[in-house]
């Protein structure tokens, strides 16, 4: 983990060291947010001789963004942990709980027209589709590149993904499994708005890992 920390931190300070000197906007901050829970037959079927589970989850985030006229950038580092989860006095951390949750670069081409490459949260109207699940300590993210149009009041965003697990000289297989997980994803979605209302439509396809060999 303080490899990752590292690494992070010399991928910010390179980034920074070659934005030019015009820049307008730096900002930075923190989100820290500590939640007890108590389950008590929470996702399954409670069995009559358990104990009900109590815990605190934390998450500490960590938000860097640089804006100017043409170009946006932004990073964010989290750590998900559960109280308690690694011994006192101990040298290094070893529950895995730190990660990179978003990094993406926004460029404006115009008036009307810009792109934003990268890992980055997809959030529209109600977040029923896409959304950042926030409620969720880790939240969700995408890595994605996304085509947005705006005019007055409409727009249009057209993005798309496509999931490896690494580096690979052959095959395109995806092992990797999980609810909403996907090998590749495409979307659409357009929005008119109005002085007092609006209306939107949103085209997405998936393709799942079973579909890849």
């Amino acid at each position: 983990m303080t490899i990752q920390r590292l690494q992070i931190g010399i991928l910010f300070l390179l980034i920074f060291n070659f934005i030019p000197i015009t820049a307008q906007t730096l900002e930075v901050d923190a989100d820290v947010r500590a939640r007890f829970e108590y389950r008590h037959g929470f996702n399954n079927l409670f069995p009559n001789d358990a104990d009900p589970a109590t815990f605190v989850n934390q998450r500490t985030r960590l938000n860097i963004g640089y804006s100017d006229e043409k170009l946006k950038l932004f990073i964010a580092v989290q750590d998900v942990s559960t109280w308690g989860d690694t011994r006192q006095i101990l040298a290094v951390d070893g529950n895995d709980s730190f990660s990179l949750f978003q990094a993406w670069a926004q460029l404006q081409f115009n008036e009307n027209w810009s792109t934003k490459l990268g890992r980055q949260v997809i959030s529209y109207d109600n977040q029923r589709i896409f959304g950042g699940l926030d409620w969720a300590m880790q939240g969700r993210f995408h890595d994605a590149a996304i085509i947005s149009y705006k005019k007055d009041n409409f727009m249009l965003d057209l993005g798309g993904a496509f999931s490896q697990e690494a580096p690979s000289n052959e095959g395109t297989a995806y092992n990797i499994q999980g609810f909403f997980t996907y090998k590749s994803m495409q979307y659409a979605y357009l929005k008119q708005s109005w002085e007092k209302s609006s209306v939107s439509f949103l085209f997405s396809k998936y393709r799942f890992s079973r579909f890849y060999g």
